[in-house]
């Protein structure tokens, strides 16, 4: 009897622990453009340690980051510390294709904006 509870436990267990979050940086890796509103225009290469590299056409100049996920976000912290800590929307739409908030200045009475980037 418990050892059938015992396994019953470990069975749920395993099955909570294997549906991990879409937001998992451990599933982003990786190069993905920019394929919407502007397509080619920034890049973000999703490399080991949880970092991220942001890049724009035309600009030499590169921010790598930390990159967490809470639940529908995604959180940047700048290695350069040249930028604040910001959190934007994000989301995985499949396995090649991400949408994320738009990175730029913000005008807080302007909608919102997102981009799509696919691998």
């Amino acid at each position: 009897m418990k050892l059938s509870i015992f396994l019953l436990c470990a069975s749920a267990l395993s099955v909570v622990a294997c549906k991990k979050s879409k937001h998992d940086s451990g599933q982003l890796s990786g190069l993905y453009i920019e394929v919407a509103p502007v397509a080619g225009n920034t890049t973000l290469h999703f490399i080991s340690g949880g970092r991220m590299v942001r890049g724009e056409s035309g600009s030499s100049i590169t921010d790598t980051s930390l990159v967490s996920f809470p639940e529908n976000k995604i959180r940047l912290k700048s290695l350069r510390g040249e930028f604040p800590d910001i959190m934007l929307d994000f989301e995985i739409i499949d396995d090649k294709t991400i949408k994320i908030e738009y990175f730029g200045p913000m005008i807080p009475e302007a909608p919102k904006s997102y981009m799509v980037l696919r691998k």
